[in-house]
């Protein structure tokens, strides 16, 4: 630590993890334990941040009252896997070249300023590709990871500085970093991999499911799917629903099927009107989300909707029961050639065509 005196005050949230980050560095004999510097005291990170727009909140400041940043910028100076540590002064020469590139780049080419490096996120850690972990609201917001080729595209890590320290933590003590051949510190992935899946999982209610269907995260994406399935919150019905016409093709099929998990009729109308307009895997999706509802009487029930609902709907119920591909459905759609809507004898022309009963 450094000679210079720090000011008393409590261990904030950020000390006691990094103290725990501490003990596992020397548990697992990480190599950038020789390679980091000494501690800064507070009026030599006051002095480093009098140009920032803001003031580094003490949470991100006890990082560098603890180490200011590791030496060198190869792997054995790796904090964790791939995720290399600089200095204070460096952070902060980091974070005014990534604003005033912003302001050039944004101004010279007309970009959305939205897409560009923001004003209040400061970086921390960064990795041998030069993506940036930082952290958001002027450090004391989420921290995410930022693709060094498009600012855009990011993944949030955390939900502040604090929480993605104490996720270093776990991550060492449960083994998902170890110590790796050659000085270095590795990823062991499966590990890894159950731990992510259960990050805010004990906590997940819908709206945090939801989030994470929704999100850049693989793994959370799977753990999602796999508990709405479990649980069938009503509430993320609506939600769904919505998702049935999003650009995504994985997330539409996904949000089908877990309509069929949840098993609100609800959701019907609009799986018949998937059914009904969709094509390829999106279509067996919607089949796949309309069948748990309507059970074995699922093409019954189209049958019903063909016969009984608007003209609309009609037209729909007959498009879906041609994409169903079931012979069964033959004699109630000879029965819509003689509807009074001319749009529903079209489309039951066309599907009695594709079930090959013309």
């Amino acid at each position: 630590m450094s000679a210079e005196r720090h000011e008393d005050r409590p261990l904030t949230a950020s000390s006691k993890a990094l103290a725990a980050l501490e003990a596992e560095l020397r548990r697992v004999n990480a190599p950038v334990l020789a390679a980091l510097r000494p501690g800064l005291g507070a009026d030599s990170i006051r002095r480093l941040t009098q140009e920032l727009p803001f003031r580094l909140p003490g949470e991100v400041a006890a990082l560098y009252e603890w180490h200011d940043g590791s030496s060198g910028d190869g792997p054995a100076e790796e904090l964790f896997p791939s995720g290399r540590f600089p200095s204070l002064q460096r952070a902060v020469e980091a974070y005014f070249f990534e604003v005033r590139l912003a302001r050039e780049v944004t101004s010279g080419t007309g970009l959305d300023p939205d897409s560009s490096y923001a004003a209040d996120w400061f970086p921390i850690f960064v990795t041998a590709g030069g993506d940036r972990y930082v952290a958001t609201q002027a450090g004391s917001g989420p921290v995410r990871l930022l693709d060094r080729v498009d600012w855009s595209s990011q993944v949030e890590e955390a939900a502040s500085f604090a929480n993605f320290l104490e996720q270093l933590v776990e991550r060492y003590q449960k083994g998902a970093y170890v110590a790796g051949p050659v000085r270095t510190v590795v990823v062991n992935e499966s590990v890894l991999a159950q731990l992510r899946r259960g990050q805010r999982g004990d906590q997940a209610g819908p709206e945090a499911l939801l989030a994470q269907l929704q999100g850049d995260d693989p793994d959370l994406q799977n753990h999602a799917v796999q508990e709405i399935t479990r649980l069938r919150y009503p509430e993320l019905v609506s939600p769904l629903i919505g998702l049935l016409t999003s650009p995504d093709s994985i997330l539409r099929r996904r949000a089908a099927l877990l309509l069929g998990a949840i098993g609100d009729r609800r959701a019907i109308p609009h799986l018949v009107r998937a059914l009904a307009e969709w094509k390829g895997d999106d279509l067996a999706s919607a089949w796949g989300g309309l069948q748990p509802i309507g059970g074995e009487g699922a093409i019954g029930h189209l049958e019903a909707v063909l016969r009984d609902g608007d003209s609309e709907l009609r037209v729909l119920a007959a498009q879906a029961l041609g994409n169903t591909e079931d012979a069964t459905a033959v004699p109630a759609l000879q029965a819509a050639r003689h509807d009074a809507d001319a749009r529903v004898q079209a489309a039951a022309d066309a599907a009695l065509r594709r079930l090959g009963a013309t």
